[in-house]
């Protein structure tokens, strides 16, 4: 179990634990998409695991499953000179190779897991407002929806293909379609503990990592999760709080 802190996206804890994006989703399919609250417990999946035997090293480990070591070590919270005992529990991170053996550190199958140094992306500086990501026409707008529903942004309808335009200067913090319902998303963080939203796209011209300056193109309008017609669902959330977009476009 991991600790949410502020600022934290999926994307950010995928990165900062090594885990694969999907895996992560999938453990915690109970959890909203974007509302992680800060103090809230998210589970890691669970790691690949070995059992340390006599005359291991964490060095001829990590050669064995070829591996990197400081990567290994920094998954085990382990520091120099990495010193391992018989019978220890070496875990894999998910994202790199290693034994088939599925293991959890304790009967309970409970790890509380040591944060460590967060890998984040500094936005580059705001150009001052936020723009229409695509020009067409809005069938779906912030707010309640019959059913108890409630839609976190605005639905945008446009032909397919259509450029689908970053609202903000920013940097790429997830760009996949892994989260169910969403088709291929876009997740763009701004100065200020914006997020900006981008899903059903058909495609994607960045990567995570990637700084966009406002009004270049990202992706282009698809037909991808849940939608019957080529749209974009954008959204504006800041510090995971979901603000209705038409406020400021």
């Amino acid at each position: 179990m991991v600790t949410v802190e502020k600022g934290d996206t999926y994307y950010s804890i995928a990165q900062t634990y090594d885990v694969a994006m999907g895996d992560l989703v999938s453990e915690n399919a109970d959890t909203s998409a974007y509302n992680l609250r800060e103090g809230q417990k998210i589970r890691l999946p669970q790691s690949r695991a070995y059992t340390v035997q006599k005359g291991d090293t964490l060095y001829s480990i990590a050669r064995r499953f070829e591996v990197n070591v400081n990567k290994l070590a920094a998954h085990n919270n382990l520091s120099s000179p990495y010193t391992l005992s018989v019978g220890q529990e070496i875990y894999f991170p998910l994202s790199q190779k290693g034994p088939t053996k599925l293991a959890s550190a304790d009967q309970t199958g409970t790890r509380v897991v040591t944060r460590p140094t967060a890998i984040r992306d500094r936005p580059p500086k705001s150009a001052g407002r936020f723009r229409a990501p695509v020009d067409g026409q809005v069938i779906s707008r912030f707010g309640p929806k019959p059913g108890g529903l409630h839609n976190d942004g605005v639905n945008i309808k446009a032909p397919l293909g259509t450029p689908v335009k970053a609202s903000e200067n920013g940097v790429v913090i997830y760009a996949g379609n892994e989260l169910k319902g969403y088709g291929n998303l876009i997740l763009i963080r701004h100065e200020g503990g914006w997020v900006s939203a981008y899903a059903h796209n058909q495609d994607f011209k960045v990567k995570p990592g990637d700084q966009v300056k406002q009004g270049q193109v990202i992706a282009s309008v698809g037909q991808s999760g849940n939608v019957t017609e080529p749209q974009l669902h954008f959204e504006l959330r800041r510090n995971a709080k979901a603000i209705d977009p038409s406020q400021f476009l």
